[in-house]
């Protein structure tokens, strides 16, 4: 998945799509891009919460970038996300994602969306650094039918149904969860680029 991201309606009209409050300072800004601060979906002491992340977790590894994405395959093994995906699971709303095609120099943009639902909720992981805003990386999934042809990987994206469990601090089996969402079938895919 390349590293941009749209979120197209203000943080109040997220919160109330998703039932939820807003805690924090959220701005309102169209393209996500790796550091900005973004809308995620929490839950804390049982309430769902809109809070303010930083798109990234840090490098780990002198002369790493910024880590964006982690594969949802892999998650529950990683170094990092095995913790997050057991205990800060999050999810990111977006009205649409970014891809490019073709070789460099000739590249052709892609804007994908869901064809039935404006709001996609990406399957996101987040940490915490210090007294600023918690950050957070976005899973990744083999890319749909539709996706394919222009990317090999697309957003791991989190249906309706399994929304609330996903941010459950006290899910038990998150392994179990995470398959459960891998297995669900993805929103069907436009490309409006």
């Amino acid at each position: 998945m390349c590293a941009r991201y749209e979120v197209a309606d203000a943080p109040a009209k997220i919160a109330a799509e998703l039932d939820a409050s807003i805690e924090g300072e959220i701005p309102a800004r169209a393209t996500i891009a790796p550091t900005d601060t973004a809308p995620a979906l929490i839950e804390r002491d049982g309430a769902r919460l809109l809070v303010p992340m930083k798109f990234g977790w840090p490098p780990t590894r002198p002369k790493e970038r910024i880590h964006l994405n982690t594969r949802s395959e892999s998650a529950a093994r990683g170094e990092d996300s095995a913790e997050a995906l057991a205990r800060r699971r999050c999810l990111i709303p977006a009205h649409a994602f970014h891809e490019w095609s073709g070789p460099k120099g000739a590249r052709l943009h892609h804007l994908f969306a869901s064809e039935t639902s404006p709001l996609l909720t990406m399957a996101g992981l987040y940490l915490r650094e210090g007294e600023g805003p918690a950050r957070f990386v976005i899973l990744t999934t083999a890319a749909s039918r539709e996706v394919r042809p222009f990317h090999h990987r697309m957003p791991l994206i989190v249906p309706r149904e399994l929304r609330a469990a996903w941010i459950e601090a006290n899910e038990r089996d998150a392994e179990d969860l995470l398959a459960r969402v891998r297995r669900a079938e993805p929103p069907r895919m436009l490309d409006r680029g």
